[in-house]
């Protein structure tokens, strides 16, 4: 915990699929380590459950990406999302910070720029899947990995 709090402490962290395990979990951690943290959920009930996991706001809605810009730019994105959610969150992602994709729940796909993602401040997408999508899905992602991560403590 000492290292994440090094790490995060008044940083601005946005967190799609909110209200799942993996979205409860980093936003306490987060919360914890002295974040901002922003976070998303479908209802206002759901809404409140992430509130009590330590989020500093809450959007509501299935338009909360278009509303999460007015607590940008963030220094880190967690995206459980994927499709056009991911793609619409790699602008509001601040220079030389990261965005970690840890799962596509969306059942879209989209095309992201990856050079405009670089050289418009030296973004950082990491991306990984846990199960048995995989197979499915690894045909469709492009990863691009760069070293990046240890600028979050900067």
């Amino acid at each position: 915990m000492h290292s994440a709090k090094a790490c995060l402490l008044g940083k601005r962290i946005f967190i799609t699929g909110s209200t799942g395990g993996v979205g409860l979990f980093t936003h306490q951690l987060a919360a914890q380590s002295g974040a901002f943290v922003v976070g998303t959920a479908s209802t206002e009930e759901k809404a409140e459950l992430v509130r009590e996991a330590g989020s500093d706001e809450v959007i509501i809605g299935y338009s909360a990406i278009s509303s999460a810009r007015k607590f940008g730019p963030y220094d880190l994105i967690i995206d459980s999302v994927g499709g056009n959610t991911l793609a619409a969150l790699l602008p509001q992602l601040a220079p030389q910070r990261v965005c970690i994709a840890v799962g596509f729940s969306s059942s879209n796909i989209a095309t992201i720029d990856m050079m405009n993602l670089v050289t418009s401040g030296g973004r950082t997408l990491y991306s990984f899947f846990l199960g048995e999508e995989l197979t499915v899905i690894q045909s469709r992602m492009i990863c691009v990995c760069w070293p990046g991560w240890s600028q979050m403590s900067g």
